[in-house]
């Protein structure tokens, strides 16, 4: 397990808090989970499985973001700003999850500042790898 997903940042506390808080998911391979542009109303921590992330560009270019798996966070973004997805998440294999209504996910965030930011810490490393990948085009 790589120390950067976001289910390593945890304490099994926090873990447990969570747990509480969503509902299991499970996504057939191939499977859209989140569409990007569309509404946002829940996050999804991934137990197991794949997912592929991409966002289609102006140019209607379709573009792999990243690919992400078991521990990782989905759809944080919206999660935290209310705002449409900004990618699409696809499932690779067939992939498990704790699907977590945005209303619980920000009060946890709200409850466990620690967490919080150990997700802007994952969110800052996510956004220099990008824009890393951009300056390498």
């Amino acid at each position: 397990v790589d120390d950067t997903d976001f289910l390593h940042t945890l304490t099994p506390a926090e873990s447990d808090a969570l747990e509480d808080m969503g509902e299991p998911g499970a996504y057939p391979a191939g499977e859209i989970i989140f569409e990007q542009g569309g509404i946002a109303d829940c996050v999804l921590l991934v137990r197991s499985g794949r997912v592929r992330v991409t966002a289609t560009a102006g140019d209607g270019e379709e573009v792999v973001l990243a690919e992400r798996g078991a521990g990782e966070l989905l759809g944080e973004l919206s999660g935290i700003d209310g705002q449409p997805r900004s990618a699409s998440v696809t499932a690779l294999d067939e992939v498990r999850g704790l699907v977590i209504p945005l209303r619980a996910f920000r009060g946890f965030l709200l409850d466990h500042p620690r967490v919080a930011v150990a997700l802007l810490e994952l969110l800052s490393r996510r956004l220099r790898e990008a824009e890393a990948r951009r300056a390498d085009r």
